[in-house]
């Protein structure tokens, strides 16, 4: 089974070949001692204790609920990359913030965090159903309800009844005014605070349109104008945070005022979220013994529903509630999610039909012309997050206008965002995980045509041959596999050793045994030569899925390599030599050949460094010996 987005084990993407650490460093050692690189400047904080795991956006009137803090996990770049930008100076800030993407996938949730962020110094307002200028304007004076903020709002609001526009002049006065900044009495109580005005679920006032972004319904066009101005006009601690499906646009004259709004898109939850978000879930769970039956199945379900919900927060949450009232139930709908899964068809059970009719992915696809959906089948060919150039190729080879066609797919949901394997400082996109076994499927033909055009350029945004170090296993896995479809023999021979070990560092050793012998078998067909490396990995792999035979046969060409190799008098590979001497010994060793393999396993201790690596070579003749009856030898090696 292919390596999908969101929906791999624990082969995270970031499975790099380094050994640096993800963590963040909290203590240092040094001559002197040591000491902490960063220490509390407050009193500890209890996180979660006593928080439910529901919870309201709009805390009065109850009406949007939210991921409570203890099922709330992940989304930390999305949640600093929008308080970055409230913080940012003025000169250096948009009007506000735009939160996007497909349906239940964490939008108001995400602004809900936000919000709790800054709860300590601004009120927050949501607008949420109505986003007419009276409605807006009335939300500030249903949540603050100050003597100074009625009378603002009264005096205004039978103009901007009678005219959106004039929304802009009251706004204006609001967050210039009482909605400025904090401020506190002699008394040090403070007396005004300024907003966050959130507005949610804004794709009700959007409409779809041939070609392009949405645009907003007649109706809320001079209202949103006015709200937009305002924030970006106004001298103001106040902020501004819209959460939509869709991306949009809003012509303002010559300009569109909504290229002043920050684009955060959110994707799905990737796998590390994922799993978070199932333990927490489980975790409030296990406090009710009365269900404590059930809690069982959803626990050792867990994975499945994870890997069902396609990182879709909304589709876990709806999956492991199902599973917690009636296990029976869970089950025909994990197995119709599976099925879904493998494109045969949407599921049918009550829940889960209307959780898709509600994310409403056909009235998305209606919107993209003919060329644009053959684009969106295409990007099915990726595994993983491709460089946004790549994806523009794909669409060029098909014949389409690259970034309008890539943009629209984008803004729509159907495609998302991630942050560039090699070059996090650019974007890569991929098909949504819930979209992908709707966009349809692509013939065997068509892949491989799709991979010729394709992986060469992939190949080059992923470092090319010099940049293996850098690349993660799953990056090698996705080079291999599209170049194996293209064919690419020199991409196969540059990816395919680190593909075979991401794969047998996953215990995916069927896979990898499969994907070695294609390997081979096309670098024999076109007579690449393979690397040491390469001979060996495949053999390793071979050998793991019990062909030792055709693992002894590659090994033994691996080494007539590095006897050619030495007769030209090439600087060797160190390393790479040594453990190809190692893994024949062993392999030779199992076969009866015990004196080859001590011979071999002497070749690898004399080109070795003293320490752990040479170690192990001793080990290992000590242990040959010691099968032989040659006991004091052997303990003279092991204490060596």
């Amino acid at each position: 089974e292919q390596v999908r987005i969101n929906g791999f084990a624990d082969a995270e993407i970031a499975s790099c070949k380094s050994r640096r650490s993800p963590g963040v460093s909290r203590g240092y050692l040094s001559g002197e001692g040591g000491g902490a690189l960063a220490t509390a400047d407050g009193p500890r904080r209890f996180v979660g204790r006593g928080r439910a795991l529901k919870t309201f956006l709009d805390t009065k009137s109850q009406q949007i609920p939210v991921a409570g803090e203890l099922e709330f996990v992940g989304r930390r770049r999305e949640i600093q990359r929008v308080l970055r930008e409230f913080r940012a100076p003025a000169s250096q800030r948009h009007a506000g913030v735009l939160i996007h993407g497909l349906g239940r996938q964490g939008k108001s949730s995400l602004a809900a965090r936000v919000a709790q962020r800054l709860e300590h110094s601004h009120e927050i307002i949501v607008v949420y159903g109505r986003y007419d200028a009276p409605a807006i304007l009335a939300a500030f004076l249903d949540r603050l309800g100050t003597p100074e903020v009625a009378a603002i709002v009264n005096r205004h609001l039978p103009h901007v009844e009678q005219d959106p526009r004039n929304l802009l002049p009251a706004l204006t006065e609001l967050l210039e005014g009482p909605c400025e900044q904090q401020r506190k009495d002699a008394n040090g109580r403070i007396t005004t605070r300024p907003v966050l005005l959130v507005i949610d679920d804004f794709e009700q006032a959007l409409e779809g349109r041939d070609s392009g972004l949405h645009s907003l319904k007649a109706e809320f066009v001079e209202a949103i104008r006015a709200v937009i101005r305002a924030f970006n006009e106004a001298s103001t601690d106040s902020r501004l945070l819209f959460t939509s499906r869709f991306q949009l646009a809003l012509p303002d004259g010559a300009s569109d005022l909504a290229k002043r709004l920050l684009d955060v898109p959110l994707r799905g939850m990737d796998p590390r979220e994922a799993r978070k978000q199932a333990t927490a879930r489980l975790h409030v769970e296990s406090a009710e013994p009365r269900r404590r039956a059930k809690n069982l199945f959803a626990l050792r379900q867990a994975d499945r529903i994870a890997a069902a919900a396609h990182g879709n927060p909304g589709l876990q949450d709806l999956l492991f509630s199902v599973c917690l009232e009636d296990p029976a139930a869970g089950e025909r709908c994990l197995l119709q999610m599976e099925k879904f899964q493998h494109g045969q068809g949407l599921p049918n059970e009550e829940k889960l039909r209307q959780f898709f009719e509600n994310l409403a992915i056909d009235s998305l696809m209606a919107f993209l012309t003919p060329g644009q959906k053959e684009l969106l089948r295409a990007a099915t060919l990726f595994s993983l997050p491709v460089p946004l150039p790549v994806f523009e190729l794909l669409a060029k080879a098909g014949g389409e206008p690259a970034k309008e066609s890539v943009a629209r797919l984008i803004a729509l949901g159907l495609c998302e965002i991630y942050e560039d394997l090699s070059r996090p400082e650019d974007r890569a996109v991929a098909v949504n995980a819930i979209v992908r076994p709707l966009a349809g499927t692509l013939s065997e033909a068509e892949r491989k045509e799709l991979a010729g055009a394709v992986t060469g350029e992939l190949f080059r945004h992923w470092g090319g041959e010099s940049g293996s170090r850098e690349r993660s296993y799953l990056q090698d896995h996705e080079l291999a596999r599209l170049a194996l479809l293209a064919p690419d023999p020199r991409i196969v021979a540059a990816t395919g050793a680190d593909a075979l070990r991401g794969l047998a560092r996953r215990f995916a050793y069927l896979e990898a045994g499969v994907l070695a012998k294609r390997i081979v078998t096309l670098l024999d067909t076109c007579n690449v030569p393979a690397s040491i490396d390469l001979l060996r990995t495949v053999a390793e792999a071979s050998i793991q899925i019990g062909d030792v035979r055709e693992g002894g046969i590659l090994l033994e060409r691996a080494l007539a390599e590095i006897e050619r190799i030495e007769k030209e008098d090439v600087a060797p590979d160190v390393e790479d030599h040594a453990a190809t001497f190692l893994a024949s010994a062993r392999t030779l060793a199992q076969q009866g050949e015990p004196n080859r393999a001590i011979t071999l396993l002497e070749r690898a201790r004399n080109v070795l460094p003293p320490g752990r690596s040479q170690s192990i070579v001793l080990g290992d003749i000590a242990r040959i010996r010691a099968a032989k009856g040659e006991v004091d030898a052997a303990l003279q090696l092991h204490q060596e």
